[in-house]
């Protein structure tokens, strides 16, 4: 079998990237394995990595003039290299065989255009809605993969998606990577001159206002001294610092910036808060959890699919609530559960294997490369 995935970057990093350089190397060994994207980063030297030309800085450019010039790109190779499977992700270029569904627009513009219609005014700017109509309303695929059952229901919802037409594979993490670490709280806390018996708080994003940071920010002022935060991942910080310094926590507060070796961060924490306000999965709270930290989420994300409350991370209602995100935290941290949920967390991580996921996604491309 000849394989193929087209993404813009494919590397360590974010969840998509890191998705589609995952399934890269996973399937480098067993198939012929082709990697289109601009950036292309930490893939085995065996695999065949074709580069896309530009990029503009303008979305508007980006998504339609360059994402011609992509598709033109990929229709030659696939011409002269006729591979029996092209894997996409999302709307972001149409022609797939196989579409990963990590997101929909959609559903995010119309959600965030009501709550917070300054968080998604950029988005009618691009064409990235239409792209993902035309991906998903003219069945321009031959079958999609799905990351929860949440993106399975709206894309239901959404664009009449039949069930027929989609296979649920979850999101692995590399165990063997993002494992627990006894010395990595200790370095963390000298490297950053934390107190010592500190209580580290961790939330990991790269859009700090839909993951939840302003809510994580409240919650530490209904918390004791001991409890700092950490935050790592791309983002505008200048707005949460200014809140932070308002609620006179900001020397309780760590911003890191991007982070490339977050197995190094995860371990140090005693628990891990994502209170998004929407998210169809919530990539850093599986690798969290792989490291052995309970993660408090929000109920509804897609990633709380694999939580059992209480055993393996804690869920809460509201988002919003930050007396609610203070409560679980202080029940998680108090008379030793921290340690068994995050026991159970890292079970759950194990089972949610990026193994598992070659492998079931393997089972979708032979399905498909039959009919």
């Amino acid at each position: 079998m000849k394989v193929a995935f087209a993404y813009r970057k494919v590397g360590r990093g974010a969840a998509v990237p890191n998705y589609c350089r995952e399934l890269a190397r996973g399937f480098s060994s067993r198939f012929e394995t082709w990697v289109f994207a601009r950036e292309i980063r930490d893939v085995p030297a065996v695999v065949r990595a074709v580069r896309f030309p530009f990029e503009f800085r303008s979305r508007r450019l980006e998504y339609s003039a360059n994402s011609l010039i992509n598709l033109l790109l990929l229709d030659a190779y696939r011409a002269r290299e006729r591979f029996d499977i092209l894997h996409t992700q999302d709307g972001d270029l149409v022609g797939g065989d196989i579409v990963t569904a990590h997101a929909l627009l959609r559903v995010l513009f119309r959600f965030f255009n009501h709550l917070n219609p300054d968080h998604v005014a950029w988005l009618p700017r691009s064409p990235l809605l239409w792209s993902e109509d035309l991906v998903y309303r003219t069945r321009r695929y031959r079958h999609i993969i799905v990351t929860s059952e949440k993106l399975r229901d709206s894309l239901r919802t959404e664009y009449g998606i039949r069930g027929e037409d989609t296979t649920l594979v979850r999101l692995g993490v590399d165990p063997s990577v993002l494992r627990p670490d006894p010395s990595a709280s200790s370095s963390l806390r000298a490297n950053l001159s934390l107190p010592e018996g500190s209580r580290i708080l961790l939330h990991v994003s790269t859009d700090f206002e839909r993951k939840g940071l302003r809510t994580v920010l409240r919650c530490l002022t209904r918390l004791p001294r001991e409890f700092v935060l950490i935050v790592a991942g791309k983002g505008h910080t200048a707005p949460f610092i200014d809140l932070a310094r308002k609620l006179d926590v900001v020397d309780r507060i760590r911003f890191l910036g991007y982070v490339s070796n977050l197995e190094r961060i995860y371990p140090a924490a005693d628990l891990f808060l994502f209170p998004t306000q929407f998210d169809f999965f919530g990539y850093p709270v599986l690798e969290a959890m792989s490291c052995g930290v309970p993660p408090i989420v929000t109920a509804d994300a897609g990633v709380a699919e694999i939580i059992r409350d209480g055993r393996n991370g804690l869920l809460v209602s509201d988002p919003d609530d930050d007396e609610e995100l203070a409560d679980r935290v202080r029940s998680a941290d108090g008379g030793g559960d921290a340690s068994q949920i995050g026991r159970e967390a890292r079970v759950t991580a194990e089972q949610t294997s990026v193994t598992r996921m070659i492998e079931e996604t393997q089972r979708v491309y032979e399905r498909v490369a039959l009919r």
